[in-house]
């Protein structure tokens, strides 16, 4: 399928040999519109093996759309009004960041690089190295694989689609996990299981922190002292 002469790309060889250094993680998800011309790209998100968001673009596809999708992709008339950026545009932004030695992480990874027209061999698919466990072949949807494997709620958008960005960190936490712990699923969602009762124990110790510092102040706002004069905040 690979054609350079319909605007495929290959990311470009590193610029220096890395030595003794772990490989570049990053992890894609696009959403994509029916149009014209068949399934066309219409956003993609890009984040960093930390879950950083390095790229999130809106992509006005090359043929009038037919169908925007928008229960799954997120994406509707008046967010892609004014937006100007091709798909060759959006390669540029995933290239700069990609290069030939990166592994790139994604579900389904195949229908993302279709959409982007791009050509890559070092990759980890989150939906073939979590496969069914009743060995009935097909794929898990990433929605089931972050509640069972990291008790993590995504995709609750209902009507209003799916949060790429979202979906490319959980690929990427999916992934993480999978290169940790090999194969043992029961390490890997005891594992989320206390991260996620630790976090929830972080953010409560948190609300019960401010909540006494609002019955014991002053009730002055953050960031402006009680005589009114702008205070400054650590961060």
């Amino acid at each position: 399928e690979y054609d350079p002469s319909r605007g495929w790309r290959r990311p470009a060889p590193p610029l220096f040999k890395r030595k003794f250094v772990e490989p570049v993680m990053v992890a894609i998800d696009c959403e994509m519109v029916d149009t014209t011309g068949g399934h066309e790209l219409a956003r993609l998100s890009v984040v960093d093996a930390h879950c950083e968001t390095l790229a999130d673009v809106l992509v006005k596809p090359p043929n009038p759309i037919v169908d925007y999708l928008t229960q799954w992709s997120g994406i509707t008339e008046e967010l892609l009004v004014g937006v100007t950026t091709t798909l060759a545009d959006a390669q540029d932004v995933l290239l700069r960041v990609v290069d030939a030695d990166c592994i790139l992480v994604g579900h389904s990874l195949e229908n993302d690089l279709r959409a982007m027209k791009i050509a890559h061999d070092r990759v980890i698919d989150t939906s073939v190295c979590f496969p069914r466990r009743n060995g009935g072949g097909g794929k898990q949807a990433l929605r089931a694989l972050a509640d069972r494997m990291l008790n993590l709620q995504i995709q609750t958008a209902g009507d209003d689609g799916h949060n790429s960005t979202e979906d490319a960190s959980t690929s990427m936490r999916l992934a993480l996990l999978r290169l940790r712990f090999g194969h043992d699923d029961v390490r890997i969602h005891n594992y989320a299981r206390s991260r996620a009762r630790i976090e929830a124990g972080a953010i409560s110790h948190s609300s019960s922190k401010n909540s006494a510092k609002h019955h014991n102040g002053s009730g002055s706002q953050p960031g402006v002292d009680s005589s009114g004069e702008g205070a400054s905040v650590s961060v």
